[in-house]
Formats: C-alpha cells, sequence, structure tokens
C-alpha cells in the first residue's frame, strides 16, 4: 500500500518513568515523548522512528500517520500522547511530529525550585533521513511550548542492514544539549524468519 496514507494507533500502557517521562532525569528535565511500546531502536523503520531513532525513516515508503498514547495511572497521573506525519520514498524521508505530555503529580526542583508543580508542554519534531543502500541516517529538530523548561534540542541517529536478518542501529539523543544531558543508544536486532519473530538488545547510557 505504498503511496497511500496509513493509519496506525499503537495504545499501551507503560512505566511513567520510561514512556511517559516529562520531569526531571538525570541532573535537568528529560526531552522524552511518548514511545512506541517494545521499541528497538535497531528494528524501528517506520512513522514512530521520528519519536526514537529517526535513522529508521529511511527505510519508510509513502505517506503514514501514527498516534501514539502512554499512560500511567498509579501514584498519580500522567500521560503522553504523540500524532506524527511522515513521508518518504526510500531515500529520503521528512516528519513532522506533535507530542502533547502532561505530569499531574510534580516537577523536578530542577525545574521547579518553589516545590511540586504540575507540568504540561508540547513538543513539537521536524526531522528527516537519507538512505544510503543499507545505511540510513537521520536527525530530528525539537522545541518545546508551555510550561517545559525546556531548550530546542537535536537529536541523531544511523541504522544500517548489512545483510536481511540483521540490524544495527544507534543514536545521540539531545546531542546539543549540555554533555551530562546527552543520553546514547547503541542497538542490535536479528530478524531469522522474515521478520515474524524478532530479537533485539538496545543498551542506553547518559
Amino acid at each position: 500500500m505504498r503511496g497511500l496514507l496509513l493509519c496506525s494507533i499503537a495504545v499501551s500502557l507503560t512505566s511513567f518513568a520510561s514512556a511517559a517521562q516529562v520531569v526531571g532525569q538525570g541532573t535537568g528535565p528529560s526531552t522524552q515523548g511518548a514511545e512506541t511500546p517494545g521499541q528497538s531502536f535497531a528494528l524501528q523503520d517506520d512513522g514512530t522512528s521520528l519519536g526514537g531513532n529517526p535513522a529508521g525513516l529511511g527505510f519508510l515508503g509513502g505517506l503514514e500517520l501514527d498516534f501514539l498514547h502512554n499512560g500511567y495511572l498509579g501514584t498519580g497521573p500522567a500521560d503522553a500522547n504523540a500524532l506524527y506525519l511522515t513521508g518518504g520514498t526510500g531515500h529520503l524521508a521528512l516528519g513532522l511530529g506533535l507530542d502533547w505530555l502532561n505530569n499531574y503529580t510534580a516537577c523536578t526542583p530542577a525545574v521547579s525550585p518553589a516545590g511540586p508543580t504540575p507540568c504540561s508542554y508540547r513538543r513539537t519534531s521536524v526531522g528527516g533521513a537519507l538512505r544510503l543502500g543499507e545505511l540510513s541516517i537521520g536527525a530530528v529538530h525539537r522545541w518545546f511550548s508551555g510550561d517545559s523548561f525546556l531548550d530546542s534540542a537535536w537529536d541523531f541517529g544511523a541504522l544500517v542492514r548489512p545483510v536481511r536478518w540483521l540490524s544495527l542501529g544507534g543514536a545521540v539523543l539531545d546531542a546539543t544539549r549540555p554533555a551530562d544531558l546527552r543520553r546514547w543508544v547503541a542497538s542490535a536486532a536479528v530478524r531469522p524468519w522474515r521478520e515474524h519473530i524478532d530479537l533485539a538488545v538496545d543498551l542506553r547510557w547518559g
């Protein structure tokens, strides 16, 4: 169905810390938005790559519209919603994304020194990827509005599939923020049975 508008909806209840985190991480606030459930940076090759490894956009063909929702109602209500519009030719891809993030529990002291206050903001993402054979490289620029107290940031990623059954990915997230706020991802996946079963390992640090 290449060339047609595709719509996919992924809804999950995931931990607030990993999927809908809108407050501090490490020594400063996180720019993380909604995430695809069980995502691996080595396997992303559709429109949701705009929220993860931007290099995955390079493997996209046609137009795609994706809606993501992450929510958790344990210690306090919080949610993240995202709408991504992407399009690719198989060699060049572009995408626009909007994330709406809410944390009704508390901001971190770094964000709100006076004490706990609600956090709510919108994240806008514009990105693209270039595919050169089995290698794709991508970048996405993100900026924020609302009570975010966040600076704009760039993410960069790479994805290579030297053979059909092997996929390797890597990314530096928040690359233009101070060194102690950058996040790194290295990922490897095997796809032995035509993607019916995928096995992936992601290493994240920073």
